[in-house]
């Protein structure tokens, strides 16, 4: 007979292997836990701080002007020079297959310029490469040659590297523009700055908008002017994008003209090509034939070299497994070629510099033309007002702060005065603006302009519907306008913000409220219909739209404030 030892010490033993069977498993899942962390630690943690101290790096040499003296200035001159070389440098050229040392060696040869392949496990220069292009730029010539192997160029101050896309990416050439004549002064970097940076910024964070050379760069305001970090290309863009502006704001309004400002460009003039497509004719029919075949027949009717956008025409019909195309065209012109192409197997097709470009729907529309469209007798009924008087007006804007559609501050009565016009703006011209994916369309509202990217198609479709709204348009006197101003910005609205408590406490509040009264208007917030109330969770304010346009923007820099509308958010917040 067993003793009561020997009943017990299985269940006992029993429970011990859970224990420890648990708490193994706990020492497993926290190894597992410290593991990742540390992966987080080591990988992600560096470059996190890169990005950060890159950006201190920019604030502090440009704070400094250490930049200029470390050659900064020099290496941008010399990466720009040899740029301008690339891109209107002619090339004619063929090679089927071809090694890429040797294609190196042959365009050095022909061009004159330095030319070296970062060659190793990025890059090998057996890699062969095919193209076949007649009076072509060499900027063109290289990106056919290299983005169908994922490979693409970078210039440095001294010679052009083939590289990874990747690598074309690595340190971009840092400038600063003087734009102090159309945005106004700021004391630091100012990230938020959107409504005036906005065109700046959506060229140098465009990537890839340039034929598959990698594009990135960084655009911040800087006291009276802007900080560019990117790629040759963007800074050329900048650069001239800034002189169109200012040209657009010295318009005078007796002989104003609204024909848009084109920018000069890098490679060639895309609207000449347009014209060729829409001239040149083809007839051609094949049964079975591929992509390449096509292209090369669009490219002996046209004269213009034609290559396919690797990256996302395979998402298309056009390409792959054995996928063979039917073509039948009489008579057509290339460019309507072109459409009953894409459109019967779903593809898109673009022109770009001076090359056209097979390529998927969504990026038909991703595009280098850049143009500056003067509309002062849109918005400011033709006025030529100072720039004090805009700075009263642009508050007052539908789409902004004081009369925000869904902001919660109601709109002018429309018979506010029923002698004046509809208040037309920036927002409203927007709206009826064709949009498409890759189109940029960007307000310069002290500069009297819009600036548009868009395809030579789409800026035909813009340039009739501005006709169209300026033969609707209204004139006014000057003296008119501006009493209706003085009158508008008299009338009593109410503001409601949105206050976070765990962020600020009633009582910062109350002494918040205190302040303003002392700063703004002082003496006019008689409680009646001029009043700050505060309460945990809410903050009311009254009085004339012309003292709210000065303390709102005290109250946007609170943290804890928040106003319950994306206008503020875009515009002050």
């Amino acid at each position: 007979m067993r003793g009561p030892s020997q009943i017990i010490a299985p269940a006992a033993r029993d429970a011990y292997a859970e224990k420890l069977t648990r708490s193994v498993t706990f020492l497993l899942m926290g190894c597992a836990c410290m593991r990742f962390w540390l992966f987080v630690f080591i990988f992600c943690f560096p470059l996190s701080t890169v990005g950060r101290a890159q950006d201190q790096w920019i604030k502090r040499e440009i704070a400094v002007g250490r930049f200029t003296a470390e050659g900064e200035a020099s290496r941008f001159e010399a990466i720009a020079e040899l740029q301008q070389k690339v891109w209107q440098t002619k090339v004619t050229f063929q090679c089927e297959n071809m090694r890429l040392d040797k294609m190196v060696e042959a365009l050095t040869e022909k061009t004159g310029l330095s030319i070296r392949v970062d060659n190793g496990f990025l890059v090998h220069l057996s890699t062969p490469v095919t193209v076949d292009v007649s009076e072509v730029s060499l900027h063109s010539t290289l990106v056919m040659l290299l983005r169908p192997r994922g490979l693409a160029y970078r210039v440095d101050p001294d010679e052009i590297v083939i590289t990874t896309l990747s690598a074309a990416l690595h340190s971009p050439p840092i400038h600063f523009y003087e734009t102090s004549d159309i945005l106004p002064e700021t004391p630091d970097l100012d990230p938020n700055n959107w409504d005036v940076l906005g065109p700046f910024r959506e060229i140098a964070d465009d990537e890839m908008r340039f034929g598959g050379i990698a594009q990135e760069g960084k655009c911040e305001s800087y006291r009276n002017g802007v900080v560019v970090q990117a790629s040759p290309r963007i800074h050329w863009e900048i650069k001239h994008l800034i002189e169109a502006v200012k040209k657009a704001k010295s318009l005078s309004s007796d002989h104003y003209s609204t024909t848009a400002i084109e920018l000069p460009h890098a490679v060639a003039n895309p609207d000449e090509v347009y014209q060729k497509l829409r001239t040149q004719r083809i007839t051609w029919s094949q049964q079975d034939t591929t992509l390449a075949q096509v292209m090369k027949a669009i490219r002996l009717a046209s004269g213009v070299p034609v290559c396919s956008d690797t990256e996302f025409v395979r998402h298309t019909e056009l390409v792959g497994r054995k996928r063979l195309l039917n073509v039948d065209w009489e008579d057509r012109t290339i460019e309507q070629a072109l459409d009953e192409l894409t459109t019967e197997y779903d593809a898109g097709w673009r022109i770009a510099d001076d090359r056209i470009e097979i390529t998927s729907k969504s990026e038909t529309h991703r595009t280098a033309v850049l143009k500056v469209y003067p509309v002062r007798d849109l918005v400011w009924y033709g006025l030529e007002l100072p720039d004090e008087v805009k700075a009263r007006l642009l508050p007052l804007d539908p789409g902004k702060l004081m009369l925000g559609g869904g902001s919660g501050i109601p709109p002018p009565n429309p018979f506010f005065d029923s002698d004046l016009p509809s208040l037309p703006d920036y927002h409203t011209v927007e709206t009826v603006l064709p949009w498409y994916h890759g189109t940029v369309i960007e307000s310069f509202s002290m500069a009297d302009c819009f600036v548009i990217g868009a395809t030579p198609q789409v800026h035909e479709q813009i340039a009739g519907l501005l006709q169209q709204l300026r033969r609707q348009q209204h004139a006014i006197a000057p003296e008119k306008f501006l009493a209706y101003l003085d009158k508008v910005e008299k009338e009593v609205i109410t503001v409601d913000a949105f206050v976070y408590p765990e962020r600020i406490s009633f009582e910062n509040m109350q002494a918040l409220a205190a302040q303003i009264k002392e700063k703004v208007a002082p003496g006019s917030w008689n409680g009646e219909d001029a009043y700050i109330v505060v309460t945990n969770r809410r903050m009311l304010l009254r009085h004339q739209r012309k003292v709210l346009r000065e303390t709102l923007p005290i109250l946007g820099k609170v943290e804890g404030i928040k106003f319950g509308f994306p206008t503020w958010d875009r515009f002050w917040w």
